[in-house]
């Protein structure tokens, strides 16, 4: 259900963040906006999504929804749905400021081309 690219938009009490995309696939999440990038893993348990995702800075001001951070992990859950889903949780580095990520597919994921 989750597998697909989906548009990513952050939200935290410090600031609104830019939107990026995500691709999950197989348990992995990979992504990135202007200035980060993700990777991570997620698993489903129940009706509960679970994610933990290394975000990583790459280009321009380290200016994150966690303030001017060049790295830092964040934890996450929420009720995942089939086109559009919020996770919430925190950053490793910065206990107790909550963010919320908010996801939206915009496409499914193409067949492997050897399943063609």
């Amino acid at each position: 259900m989750l597998e697909g690219l989906w548009s990513a938009e952050f939200v935290s009490p410090v600031t609104n963040g830019p939107a990026g995309i995500a691709v999950f696939e197989s348990g992995r999440i990979v992504g990135g906006d202007g200035r980060y990038f993700y990777v991570g893993t997620y698993a489903v348990d129940g009706e509960v999504l679970m994610a933990e995702i290394k975000v990583t800075h790459y280009a321009g001001p380290t200016t994150s929804v966690f303030g001017p951070l060049r790295e830092f992990t964040l934890y996450l859950s929420g009720e995942p749905h089939r086109d559009q889903f919020k996770i919430t949780g925190e950053g490793q580095e910065i206990p107790g400021i909550f963010i919320d990520w908010q996801f939206t597919r915009r496409a499914d994921l193409p067949a492997p081309i050897a399943a063609r």
